[in-house]
């Protein structure tokens, strides 16, 4: 079962949000809040493994309540949902550690499967997030750091079917996802290897053990 809190200064997200997720049986709404307080006690008395967060509310829910996320819950994990699209915020926010990223304009589906992954430790990211993400690794602003890409299990496991030809359809197929959701993998997948095709990736994979 994976408990999700929502806070989010709109009722009606809130209730859509609560709707959507209630059609999956393994997921369970433990706490909603509409105001930075109110955020705080719900992380503090529930405690949920995920937490579907819209910083973008004025007064009611700001960017610096993610500060206060890790000392309420220090093993919830953070998704953004959010209508914000103004790419300086959006880059502000994934500073303080975000593990999930969409747009409010994502499909239900999209969404289920970023609260799962998100849930696993993942981090999943829509496809205008991941394209403001390689902006900013491409605009040479950045110095990158020499470390080791790491990649999650399910990131690996896509990686390992693009290596023995899989189009995105079989991909799909074969892990009971969704064809956008594998690309948006892809997308994850290519920002953090730093590569752009499935060729480069497929080079990469190989000459660096990656599976």
């Amino acid at each position: 079962m994976v408990t999700v809190g929502i806070a989010d200064a709109h009722y009606l997200v809130r209730e859509g949000m609560k709707r959507l997720l209630a059609q999956r049986p393994d997921i369970q709404i433990v706490g909603e809040a509409r105001s930075s307080a109110e955020m705080r006690t719900m992380l503090r008395m529930q405690r949920p493994q995920v937490l579907i967060f819209d910083y973008d509310q004025g007064l009611s829910i700001s960017m610096e309540d993610l500060l206060t996320v890790n000392q309420c819950s220090p093993d919830t994990r953070v998704l953004i949902i959010t209508a914000e699209t103004a790419m300086q915020r959006m880059r502000r926010v994934m500073d303080y550690g975000v593990c999930s990223f969409l747009l409010k304009e994502c499909e239900g589906e999209e969404v289920t499967d970023a609260v799962y992954a998100t849930s696993r430790g993942e981090s999943f990211f829509c496809n205008r997030v991941v394209d403001v993400l390689l902006q900013r690794s491409s605009s040479g602003t950045e110095v990158q750091k020499c470390l080791p890409t790491t990649l999650s299990r399910r990131e690996l496991e896509i990686v390992e079917r693009i290596c023995r030809g899989q189009t995105a359809n079989e991909i799909a197929t074969g892990l009971f996802l969704s064809v956008h959701t594998i690309n948006t993998h892809r997308k994850n997948i290519f920002r953090k290897v730093g590569v752009r095709s499935n060729a480069e990736l497929v080079y990469h994979a190989m000459s660096t053990s990656m599976v």
